[in-house]
């Protein structure tokens, strides 16, 4: 059973915020949270909607479960802002957001290329040195 207590705790520290911040930004009342670490509360709908809707790069199979990453990856944070057919949704008409978007993607995709390559290398030469060593026994 989750509660809700130790995920307030995880977001206080992540986001680098007190009590009082949390409540403001999720528009509960003031104490709210309080009584509710105190009281240790299973996890609520309206809290959950609240938090996704303030912090929208956590992940919501955190703030449910508590398993995975706490927050999204950066490709599901930008594939939350685009439309089916690639277009910013949050600024339809910004040319220049959605081809920063389409730039970071880009560089992205180069970075993993990058690092898939790397690995690929890595994967020879330690096939290579476990060769040698097996042949030397």
């Amino acid at each position: 059973m989750i509660y809700m207590s130790k995920i307030i705790n995880a977001l206080l520290e992540k986001e680098k915020i007190n009590i009082s911040e949390l409540e403001r930004k999720i528009d509960l009342k003031r104490n709210t949270i309080h009584s509710i670490i105190r009281r240790n509360y299973k996890i609520s709908q309206d809290f959950l909607r609240k938090c996704l809707k303030c912090f929208p790069e956590l992940n919501p199979e955190w703030l449910i479960t508590e398993e995975g990453e706490m927050y999204k990856s950066q490709i599901q944070q930008v594939d939350d802002y685009l439309t089916s057919d690639g277009k910013c949704s949050a600024c339809a008409n910004s040319k220049s957001l959605e081809a920063d978007l389409r730039y970071t993607i880009d560089t992205q995709k180069k970075i993993i290329l990058h690092l898939e390559e790397k690995l690929s290398m890595l994967e020879k030469k330690e096939f290579q040195y476990r060769t040698f060593w097996e042949n030397s026994l």
